[in-house]
């Protein structure tokens, strides 16, 4: 099974004009979904590591999330900083390692199985979600550092790639900006005051996604994820980008 027949599955087993579904049997359908969905992921793992510094596993705790009430995710394998990281900044870990932590992981690149759903203005077919997410005052202000350093190769590695960018608050310059450039969306959020120093940006994929778009997705978000970590641990490691550009461009081309 792949990630298109995951899709094609999730597809036939929910109904758009029957959203409501009991708790057993959403129980039963998230284990079954989310045992295929990690499957086809430690794959994808286990690609990247043959692309990407080992060091991104290390410093990172991989995390499989099961959401137990029936709404539009059902799971999601996601990579946040390990414990050490907010043990060393005096914050308490993250839910749901700790039961009693926040949500917010601080940065986090994730991947999500969605169910299809409708909504007042649109209707959102089964998809998997690949996510670089920013949680906090320090890891946004560090990420403005980062792109401030390394525009030029940011945008080489991330202008044309058709990510989205989504944000907590409501901002109304960066919704009425309707162009594709993510580093103009970057430029016009980062000339606004955001208290829930919170925003994301992704990619959406459904049952006819390709996996050359897919994989790029994959190893690009987990790259800047890599790259944002450098900047907000307390010994920074600036130039983590351009391993990833070497990785992505330059030895991806000679494989």
């Amino acid at each position: 099974m792949n990630f298109r027949d995951i899709l094609e599955q999730v597809d036939d087993e929910f109904s758009l004009n029957d959203p409501e579904i009991g708790k057993t049997e959403w129980d039963e359908v998230v284990g079954y979904f989310s045992s295929v969905f990690y499957y086809e992921l430690e794959n994808m793992i286990s690609f990247a590591r043959s692309f990407l510094p080992h060091h991104i596993f290390k410093e990172s705790k991989i995390e499989n999330l099961i959401y137990t009430e029936p709404i539009g995710v059902l799971c999601t394998t996601r990579l946040r900083p390990s414990n050490s990281y907010y043990e060393k900044r005096n914050l308490p870990l993250p839910a749901p390692e700790n039961p009693n932590g926040y949500d917010a992981t601080g940065i986090e690149f994730a991947v999500s199985l969605s169910r299809g759903a409708l909504t007042d203005t649109q209707i959102l077919i089964p998809r998997i979600t690949v996510r670089f997410k920013v949680q906090g005052q320090h890891e946004r202000e560090n990420f403005q550092k980062f792109l401030t350093d390394h525009k030029r190769l940011f945008e080489i590695i991330y202008g044309n790639h058709n990510f989205e960018m989504e944000t907590a608050g409501y901002f109304d310059k960066f919704v009425r900006y309707k162009g594709k450039s993510l580093l103009k969306k970057l430029d016009i959020y980062y000339n606004q005051e955001d208290d829930e120093h919170n925003f994301a940006i992704f990619k959406y994929f459904n049952k006819n996604m390709t996996m050359d778009s897919f994989i790029s997705t994959f190893l690009k978000l987990l790259a800047l994820y890599d790259c944002v970590y450098g900047y907000v641990q307390n010994k920074r490691n600036k130039d983590r980008i351009l391993d990833h550009y070497f990785n992505l461009f330059v030895k991806s081309a000679t494989t």
